[in-house]
């Protein structure tokens, strides 16, 4: 489960004591709302959400507590499947984007790297001189790696925050996915580049905002750690951050 309530269902899924089963629920119960779905959906998982609590036994208390969350995510397991506009579909095509994206440095060595035919008309020495300096450099080769398997896919999209108004660098309307790119450079501080996302973060409207960060300056000296930080469901925006660092040898 990777969508927003993908990611609420995992999160229930995983709680182990009543107050965070508590929790989870209402965040869950919110997300639901927050997606318009039937009213009768709500009021199905408030009936299957609770169960008895045994005074005398804490254990027997937290086996009912189980059952009724297996109740609950496999009810919803259930009604994804058959939601309008094929909700399974937008989870697939919203794994292949997250896929083709951490997948990026593959084609940049296939496309740029790799030593074309010797009967080819492509000249090594022509792709070789090729170089990504800035962010506009990376937006036109990922929209052009996207543009195939996501043809709605747009630049330079403006969208009206409600005080202000911002581009998104690639919009995936269907999707509600929006595609940030940052491309580090000399001038450009870890500070900076977290201000940025932040900022990002509360501007964009999307279900789902993938920060492509291409780090060619390498400022970020641990991926996994930025990543566990930023990466979350935040205001029911699934924030997801993919991190690139070419390699020289």
């Amino acid at each position: 489960m990777t969508t927003v309530l993908g990611k609420m269902m995992d999160s229930l899924d995983a709680s182990e004591t009543e107050i965070e089963y508590r929790a989870r629920l209402e965040e869950l119960k919110e997300t639901l709302a927050g997606l318009d779905v039937d009213n009768n959906v709500l009021k199905k998982v408030n009936v299957l959400s609770g169960y008895m609590e045994n005074k005398f036994s804490y254990e027997d208390t937290l086996k009912n507590m189980k059952t009724a969350k297996e109740r609950v995510l496999s009810y919803l397991t259930e009604q994804m499947s058959a939601m309008p506009g094929s909700y399974m579909e937008t989870e697939n095509r919203i794994l292949c984007l997250q896929e083709i994206l951490e997948k990026f440095d593959l084609f940049m060595e296939a496309f740029f790297e790799k030593e074309p035919h010797g009967k080819a008309g492509i000249d090594k020495r022509a792709m070789r001189s090729l170089e990504i300096k800035n962010e506009y450099d990376v937006q036109h080769i990922l929209y052009a790696l996207l543009k195939p398997l996501f043809p709605e896919a747009r630049t330079e999209v403006p969208e009206d925050t409600g005080f202000s108004m911002v581009r998104t660098d690639i919009w995936i309307k269907e999707l509600s996915a929006v595609i940030e790119i940052k491309c580090s450079r000399d001038s450009m501080s870890i500070k900076k580049l977290t201000e940025e996302i932040a900022a990002d973060m509360v501007h964009y409207q999307a279900e789902h905002i993938f920060f492509f960060l291409y780090d060619k300056n390498k400022i970020i000296d641990n991926p996994y750690a930025f990543r566990s930080t930023y990466q979350r469901v935040m205001d029911g925006k699934d924030i997801r951050i993919i991190i690139h660092q070419p390699k020289t040898l």
